[in-house]
């Protein structure tokens, strides 16, 4: 049977997933980097794995089910594309390039 992860561990994780950043994964849900990587290291002992490569192939193994049921979906992280209704969107970070002048 897997660990249960909290509502945030699981936003953390599904980002790892997707290839994210741990300064980008912050800036997405309003929090630290050193916040993300405590969440990462309690993902790694809850579902006894070694690195973010491990935690995403153990989240994608099926789970058992038991007497209740499927999981309930939980909502997805806002400011993640897709999701834009709660942050600000990563691009409005990022520094717009400057014109080019000619001597």
């Amino acid at each position: 049977m897997r660990a249960r992860l909290t509502p945030r561990e699981r936003q953390v994780l599904h980002l790892v997933a997707r290839g994210t950043a741990n300064r980008d994964i912050a800036r997405a849900l309003g929090i630290r980097p050193g916040t993300v990587r405590s969440h990462l290291r309690r993902i790694f002992v809850k579902l006894h794995v070694r690195d973010r490569d491990e935690a995403v192939a153990a989240s994608l193994e099926p789970e058992d089910q038991g007497a209740e049921g499927p999981p309930a979906p939980q909502p997805a992280p806002s400011g993640v594309e897709g999701y834009p209704e709660r942050c600000t969107p990563l691009s409005d970070f990022l520094p717009m390039p400057r014109p080019r002048t000619r001597p």
